[in-house]
């Protein structure tokens, strides 16, 4: 048995090949999935030596058979005499395994397990050994081609008799080739009940055991079908007790030789013919389909007819209930989608192929899918869901001892930290994949990053000499433009990425594309040819946008990608300023942020699939429309490395373009720098923020003073990026230290479309619910509710509740007398009563603990503590909100830290965008945690303001300004924002 080592390695070899690990994150790495793999070092020591169960050098596999014929609790038969030769039976670890006394010595009995080696061979007393209970008669006489079970490694395994000599049996293991075979003692061998052996029969044929079916008793030699077979036929094979599609190509000494289908001459074998049976037509035909789409996917490049075939394939797996190819199938629809660069369904069938191998057992299959799943999620940025499948595959490599398994997911973890710009992780791992005999295509890109370009140019060209597979040729072509370009050798980093061009479009390998077009771009950018630089990186984004539609709904999912590619909308704003092409720069500036929560809020507002065409980004023209029914001035930042531009676009529709080096006002200090040490002195004692944000305001403020509307009334919309969002602007102080709240009526929008969005929402809102009008006189008549809620019960997080808030609960009742309705505190404050009553209100005034901690895991931090109820836990979460339908004119989150999340370059995501996106028009949340006396002052001084003014915006401004004479500590009345629609 130690001899099918091999067949076991050749198994892993074929079923990681040929089912699955093409998929990956590059071209080069796609090209790879063909390569051979080297068979494990150590595949002689796991089937020689028993499984992961053994400790202290001891076998510990249960055999079944034995346990029942012997429990542990029964006598020990002590007083027994052995011979050197007996068979007997030997206690371990409370189990009972078969064994044979070699020697005796000094009242000890030396022995060996005759189905493992010699490595665990022992000496014991004679209180460990009992005589052979029960064992099938060794009288009964056994004949040749008798169907028998045999004990190897504590299992029982079906073989038929070749031949009996010198009182042994000659037997071959049904299913499994020749270098099996084994001459063995009869004390290895029972007699099985002929049902059992039919089971057996029926389950190798490809049927699964039903143990409650009562099978009538036949003979108990196999029922083989006597017919014989010509050359060039098509028969099904059985090997590793699983049939597989084979053609035969020759007949000699009455064996057949065939070829496996799919798979390459090196698999080709001679068997008998009681390993054959006829094929059933439907599923060669299968077989057939999907060998055909694998093809054309992987060499043909032609995804979509690839996929078609597939599919077709897929269909007839289904009918004939074949799990083992659906198995198969699943994983080559999968392939191809992912090619065809729609990875949801990817994943998804990727996903489907794996469940469907853990239930069958096939774990190599199931270990395959692991990696598969693992690259689309890392091509859509999303690492951790990447490093989490790599991890598992590593594991279940670890778990085999094939380390061929271990070096690929090594690898692909130093891909995803390679990604992830963090290379001193991915050294690490590529190390460790390099001592286990696996180079890194990234190695090279290693030498890039730390300036080592001859090195660099040296390994590519090495690849691009010596390899003969597409993908990877292109790849490295990238990189060798990569390397020229650092060297500043530009015509030939240009014919580089021109030859990666060629060969992408010509495989319609999209990615390639883009960054070819992308790298172009960026080479002409340095070269000053800007007509080209302009050209090329355009057509980098028609590319990259293609991606992104097939992303369909998924939100979070387009977040991650666009995380990915918005490097290239900001080398395009670069290249458009450097031409003076202010307007044009402006629509990119637009086409590059919050895309994923534009098309979330138009998807909430329209009945209509969401179609490019229709959710198309703003034009100049559009802008201007934008700011004049906004009646505000809007102002626009986009970070483009060391430079700072702002946009002034005024309610006429004049626009102005500021452009500012941010080392000039940051120094040594880059501007992430800066807003964490705004964000300290204003949180931490003694509380003295004014030289941050003097020069927060020099930064941001200064460059467009003269711009800004001189009426204190009017509204200014600032549309911040990455780190500016957690700033406060409403506190940025100019040199005579005067707060900008004071000179302006500030609100904040993640892009200029998401103000014409919240515009929309709100007339839609009006119109279905006309009584739900925030008109000025807040107090709500017989027809409308609000909704207040205040210091729930709370939830427990990590075991612990969180601690309750006293001040939030007064507040709530303040405000709940304001509006004339009841505030919903302690354990009346149910999740379930408060989502009920969200859809239905016309204000949403909630004051508890907002949390930044992703409670479910599922990529989306945020969540409001709520009352836990039977049907829920009391965190209502971002993805909950979104569930929701609202009507409301205002959501007030008065909590701390509401207005933070994850920044992206699709804005904050959290708890302010889950709530907008929901139908709120508007929404106020806070950057920090504001003291309690201090938030019932404003917020109960902003409902009034309310009462006053039909502007948000002017209310809350008001309500500062009343808070910042009680309470001057910036921390005190600047943590809150408008987010929306001020109207």
């Amino acid at each position: 048995m130690i001899q099918n080592t091999q067949k076991i390695s050749k198994l892993l070899v074929i079923i990681l090949v040929k089912l699955s690990i093409l998929s990956s994150l590059n071209i080069s790495e796609k090209a790879r999935a063909s390569e051979k793999f080297t068979l494990a070092k150590n595949w002689q020591n796991v089937l020689s030596k028993p499984p992961k169960h053994l400790v202290n050098n001891h076998p510990n596999i249960k055999s079944t058979e034995i346990t029942e014929k012997s429990l542990v609790n029964q006598p020990f038969l002590l007083a027994q005499n052995y011979q050197v030769g007996d068979y007997v039976e030997v206690l371990w670890e409370e189990n009972w395994y078969l064994g044979k006394i070699l020697e005796i010595n000094n009242n000890q009995y030396c022995i060996t397990y005759p189905t493992y080696d010699d490595s665990w061979d022992e000496c014991l007393g004679n209180d460990r050994l009992r005589p052979i209970q029960n064992q099938n008669s060794s009288a009964e006489s056994l004949r040749l081609n008798q169907y028998i079970e045999v004990l190897w490694q504590n299992e029982w395994y079906l073989a038929k008799i070749l031949e009996i000599k010198n009182n042994q049996y000659c037997i071959t293991y049904v299913g499994h080739d020749r270098s099996w075979n084994e001459c063995i003692d009869r004390v290895r061998i029972r007699i099985a009940d002929p049902r059992k052996i039919d089971a057996e029969r029926l389950r190798l044929e490809g049927y699964r055991r039903n143990t409650n079916t009562n099978i009538e008793q036949h003979n108990s030699e196999f029922t083989q079908t006597n017919r014989d077979y010509s050359v060039n036929e098509y028969v099904e094979v059985l090997w590793q007790k699983q049939w597989h599609l084979a053609q035969i190509l020759e007949i000699k000494n009455n064996r057949y030789c065939i070829n496996y289908v799919g798979y390459d001459s090196s698999w080709d074998e001679c068997v008998d013919s009681d390993r054959l049976r006829q094929v059933n037509s439907r599923k060669a035909e299968a077989e057939r389909l999907r060998l055909e789409a694998d093809n054309l996917v992987s060499n043909a490049h032609q995804y979509q007819k690839g996929l078609e075939t597939a599919k077709k394939s897929l269909k007839i797996y289904q009918e004939i209930g074949d799990k083992s190819g659906l198995v198969q199938v699943l994983s080559s629809v999968g392939w191809a989608y992912y090619w065809l660069n729609d990875y949801v369904n990817a994943i998804d069938y990727y996903q489907q192929s794996f469940e469907l191998a853990e239930e069958i057992d096939d774990d190599y299959a199931a270990t395959a899918r692991l990696y598969d799943i693992s690259k689309p999620y890392l091509y859509l940025g999303i690492y951790h869901k990447s490093l989490e499948y790599q991890k598992e595959y590593l594991a279940r490599g670890k778990e085999i001892k094939d380390t061929d398994i271990q070096a690929r997911a090594l690898e692909g973890i130093g891909d995803i930290y390679y990604f992830q710009k963090n290379y001193k992780k991915a050294i690490e791992y590529y190390q460790q994949s390099a001592e286990l005999g696996r180079k890194a295509f990234y190695i090279g890109g290693l030498y890039t990053v730390f300036g080592r370009h001859d090195e660099a140019i040296d390994f590519f060209e090495n690849i691009v000499t010596n390899t003969n597979d597409i993908y990877t040729k292109a790849a490295s072509f990238n990189q060798l433009g990569q390397n020229y370009l650092a060297l500043g050798n530009y015509d030939k980093a240009i014919n580089y990425f021109q030859e990666q061009l060629t060969i992408s479009q010509e495989i319609q390998e999209i990615h390639g594309e883009s960054e070819a077009f992308e790298s172009l771009g960026i080479t002409y950018l340095a070269k000053r040819d800007l007509k080209q630089a302009e050209k090329n990186l355009r057509s980098a984004i028609i590319v990259k946008e293609s991606i992104r539609k097939k992303l369909g709904g998924k939100d979070l999912l387009k977040v991650s990608l666009f995380e990915t590619q918005i490097d290239t909308y900001n080398q395009l704003q670069k290249v458009l300023v450097q031409q003076n092409q202010i307007k044009d720069a402006l629509e990119i500036a637009e086409r590059g942020r919050a895309r994923a929560f534009v098309e979330l809020l138009f998807d909430r507002l329209s009945s209509h699939t969401i179609t490019q065409a229709n959710i198309e980004p703003p034009t100049f023209k559009e802008i201007q429309q934008i700011a004049a029914e906004q009646t505000a001035t809007i102002v626009e930042y986009s970070i483009i490395e060391e430079q700072l531009y702002i946009w002034v676009i005024q309610p006429t529709g004049e626009i102005a373009f500021r452009q500012i080096e941010l080392k000039s006002v940051l120094e040594n200090k880059t501007l992430r720098d800066l807003v964490i040490d705004t964000r300290r002195a204003l949180l931490v004692k003694p509380y003295q923020p004014q030289i941050q944000l003097k020069k927060l305001y020099k930064l941001l403020i200064e460059p467009i003073a003269d711009i800004l509307p001189t009426n204190a009334e009017e509204s200014v919309i600032f549309i911040p990026q990455k780190e500016l969002f957690l700033i406060p602007f409403v506190a940025l102080m100019d040199e005579g230290e005067k707060y900008l709240i004071e000179k302006h009526t500030i609100l904040t929008a993640p892009a200029i479309q998401v103000l014409e969005l919240t515009h929309k929402q709100r007339a839609k809102n009006k119109k279905a619910n006309p009584q739900n009008d925030l008109i000025v006189g807040l107090p709500r008549n017989n027809n409308q509710r609000d909704l207040v809620v205040g210091n729930p019960s709370m939830p427990k997080l990590h075991e612990q509740p969180l601690e309750p808030l006293v001040g939030a609960e007064i507040e709530a009742k303040q405000i709940a007398d304001f509006l004339e309705t009841q505030a919903i505190i302690g354990k009346q404050a149910t999740e379930s009563l408060v989502k009920k009553q969200m859809e239905n209100s016309r204000v949403i005034h909630i004051a508890t603990h907002g949390l930044l901690t992703d409670i479910r895991e599922l990529g989306i931090p945020g969540a409001l503590a709520l009352t836990p109820d039977k049907n829920n836990d009391g965190f209502l979460t971002y993805y909950e909100i979104l569930e929701l339908n609202l009507n409301a004119e205002l959501v007030v989150l008065s909590a701390c830290d509401t207005g933070r999340g994850a920044i992206t370059g699709d804005g904050v995501i959290g708890l302010s965008r889950s709530f907008l996106a929901a139908g709120a028009p508007s929404i106020i949340v806070s950057l920090w945690k504001v003291p309690d006396d201090a938030t019932q002052l404003l917020m109960v001084d902003f409902y009034h303001q309310l009462n006053t003014t039909d502007n948000k915006a002017k209310a809350l401004r008001q309500a500062m300004l009343t808070t910042l004479k009680k309470f001057p500590e910036v921390k005190n009345w600047a943590a809150f924002t408008l987010t929306g629609e001020a109207n």
